[in-house]
């Protein structure tokens, strides 16, 4: 086959050329060209597909929410402070995508709490991950241990007992608090549980011997009993209901990629 003199005009860049070729050559070339082509729309689409993960991977559109549970979310001189809102904002700095405490909201654990599990965009801490709550949320962490423990005066007499669901003195604990839900699926009657809203309230009662007993994380009982000026001595656990982690909570609705991102900053800053 002879070659031949011939103009060509290129579709991809707009211009005429001027080749010599056989046709065989013109195949190699032409075959060529198009793979090229296929790999070069293969890296843009994956130079996208890296954008918008970035984009997606921001924690501007979350609604983050929090309550007063010392010493990891708390109050202090009018400044949100503690270990959980160090941490989140230390996490968020190590991944370039820092959150301001101005943007945390304090609120009641019942409203935050039913907040969450509605959506959308937030994120909540700091949560007690248990099999009942796995699939309500996504879950960044651990942020630390806690017990959830009943409390007693000793000046009750209450005896220790095992069982929780056995109790004999009705147990004040907190709406939606993991301890409400613990001591509620040990199987203690619900006639047994009385619901408030506010921790502060729960030991209130127990100090003023309304309530006899109360179900709560066991370190920050005895923050707030010290700090409405109790003597934490002259209170005593008189039931271990059970230990768990504290996580960050994401409603579900959020995007993995930005639970993913808070992971990475926790790890990284641990």
């Amino acid at each position: 086959m002879q070659s031949e003199d011939k103009f060509f005009f290129s579709g991809d860049s707009g211009i005429f050329f001027y080749a010599q070729y056989d046709e065989h050559k013109l195949t190699r070339v032409l075959t060529m060209k198009r793979s090229i082509s296929t790999t070069l729309s293969g890296l843009c689409l994956l130079f996208l597909a890296y954008g918008s993960f970035s984009q997606a991977a921001d924690f501007n559109s979350l609604n983050i929410m929090t309550e007063e549970f010392n010493p990891y979310n708390y109050t202090e001189n009018g400044e949100l402070t503690g270990k959980a809102v160090d941490l989140l904002i230390a996490a968020s700095s190590a991944v370039g995508k820092p959150i301001a405490k101005e943007k945390i909201t304090v609120a009641a654990w019942a409203r935050a709490y039913k907040t969450a599990l509605s959506g959308p965009n937030v994120l909540l801490f700091s949560t007690t991950r248990t099999e009942e709550r796995e699939s309500l949320f996504k879950w960044a962490g651990p942020l630390g241990g806690n017990r959830t423990v009943v409390w007693a005066k000793k000046s009750s007499n209450i005896e220790k007992f095992d069982d929780v669901s056995q109790t004999k003195e009705k147990i004040v604990v907190i709406r939606d608090d993991v301890g409400e839900q613990l001591v509620l699926s040990a199987g203690t009657p619900e006639g047994m549980v009385t619901q408030i809203s506010k921790s502060e309230n729960a030991a209130k009662m127990l100090i003023s011997g309304r309530a006899k007993l109360w179900g709560y994380d066991e370190g920050s009982a005895l923050t707030i009993l010290e700090g409405l000026g109790e003597n934490p001595a002259d209170y005593e656990v008189v039931n271990v209901v059970k230990a768990t982690e504290l996580y960050f909570a994401f409603s579900t609705d959020v995007d993995d990629s930005i639970v993913q991102l808070l992971q990475k900053g926790i790890d990284e800053v641990r």
